[in-house]
């Protein structure tokens, strides 16, 4: 029963097949009503729909334990880091999928680039809120502060950083440059870049407060526990959604242009909006990356 409900956990695209599938049973094409057979699939898929929708909500997790038993040689350390990585999953799960409701209410077209976009919106955002809770955490008792001075370039990489700086300048150039484009397109176009520049600036002030937020005095094996959770927040918790979501932006931005450069453009920029959000999944995590 076990390894059913991990299977249900990993391959998530049942929540977005399961509606699928009694869509089509339930079709009016199919006929005047619904055989046997056809409700039972409708009923199935819609059962195995809620089932992983639940165990997804409820925070279930089945490879928590083995990436962090991968990450962390001390049973304390990988009891740190497995509750963190059940904690930033259930987050960024929970804020996609109210931002796939949310977009459906807003989004009377049904554009699927902009419903993508809310989804990693609420990835970003559920993934930010994952570590923002730490703050409110109750300071009680006289502890022993750790004073070691950390710096942000010590827990994420290069990559994310230009990555960062360059949605930021792109977003600026092209608030500029929609300046001369069409009426109809211009308050599209800098309403995108705007958000994309918000989006870096936010991920950045974000991963400044998560590296440098304080700690106590730990043992030599909680602390580089400590500094690689720091350090896979700072990158695959929230930046590299938000450099999905901030790259998305400016493809989206840019499709409005509508010449030719800029539709080449907004394809490159989807398609590293796309890299981005993979390389975000806790599946992608590799013990000799992530202690780089």
């Amino acid at each position: 029963m076990t390894g059913i409900l991990d299977r249900l956990v990993r391959v998530r695209f049942l929540l977005l097949l399961a509606p699928i599938v009694v869509l089509l049973v339930a079709s009016p094409a199919g006929g005047d009503g619904l055989g046997q057979g056809s409700t039972a699939i409708a009923l199935g898929s819609l059962a195995l729909f809620c089932l992983s929708l639940g165990l997804n909500l409820a925070g279930y997790d089945p490879d928590a334990p083995a990436i962090a038993s991968k990450l962390s040689e001390d049973p304390a350390g990988q009891a740190l880091l497995e509750r963190w990585l059940r904690r930033s999953k259930r987050f960024r799960f929970v804020g996609g999928a109210a931002g796939f409701v949310i977009s459906l209410g807003v989004l009377a077209d049904g554009n699927l680039f902009q419903i993508l976009l809310f989804v990693l919106l609420g990835i970003a955002v559920g993934g930010g809120l994952a570590e923002i809770h730490v703050f409110r955490r109750r300071s009680g008792g006289s502890r022993l502060a750790d004073l070691a001075v950390r710096h942000v370039a010590d827990y994420t990489t290069r990559t994310d950083r230009w990555a960062l700086i360059a949605i930021a300048v792109f977003a600026i150039a092209l608030a500029v440059v929609s300046l001369v484009a069409s009426a109809e397109a211009r308050g599209f176009v800098v309403f995108s870049s705007l958000a994309a520049l918000l989006v870096a600036a936010v991920a950045g002030a974000l991963q400044r407060l998560v590296v440098v937020r304080p700690r106590p005095a730990l043992p030599d094996a909680l602390r580089s526990a400590d500094d690689l959770l720091r350090r896979l927040a700072a990158t695959r918790g929230f930046t590299r959604p938000a450099i999905a979501l901030g790259a998305g932006l400016l493809a989206q931005a840019l499709g409005r242009l509508g010449t030719d450069v800029a539709i080449a453009a907004a394809v490159l920029f989807a398609i590293a909006s796309l890299a981005w959000y993979v390389s975000s999944r806790q599946s992608q995590i590799r013990p000799a990356v992530a202690i780089q």
